[in-house]
């Protein structure tokens, strides 16, 4: 059992709450070498972030991106108002010559892109079942990406 679950009646209304709040951002932090990884990326890719957003964060999840990735070009929200993760899958707007990276295989499923790499920075149990590319780290991903 978690922590927030032994803290909290509610531990789902408890990360929602979490994520909506102005500490959460702040103290919100890039993994290792993905801003110089992003900023070289940025040099001969067009960089769009998809992100899945509830009504209370979508915002701050917005100004946070656009403070700490100047390299991003486009964002693009997905506002789901159920907040029960059915909008997550909604990413076939990306164009078939896209290159998407994601850390979650349903995502990448849901799209027409290309090429679709998995972000697995540690394994999880939604992560698995993954066949294709796959990178642990901000340099593998550049090295997939800008070594070519």
């Amino acid at each position: 059992m978690s922590l927030i679950h032994q803290l909290h009646e509610n531990p789902v209304q408890e990360v929602k709450r979490i994520f909506g709040t102005d500490e959460f951002f702040n103290a919100l932090e890039l993994y290792d070498n993905a801003f110089d990884v992003l900023t070289k990326l940025a040099d001969k890719y067009n960089l769009i972030v998809c992100t899945f957003a509830a009504p209370h964060n979508g915002s701050k999840k917005i100004l946070w991106i656009e403070e700490h990735l100047p390299c991003v070009t486009e964002t693009i929200v997905i506002l789901n108002k159920m907040e029960n993760g059915t909008g997550k899958k909604r990413v076939p707007m990306l164009e078939e010559d896209a290159i998407f990276v994601d850390d979650h295989p349903k995502n990448l499923h849901s799209t027409k892109a290309s090429r679709k790499i998995l972000y697995k920075y540690k394994e999880t149990n939604y992560n698995q079942d993954w066949t294709g590319e796959t990178a642990s780290s901000w340099l593998e991903l550049s090295s997939m990406l800008l070594d070519v």
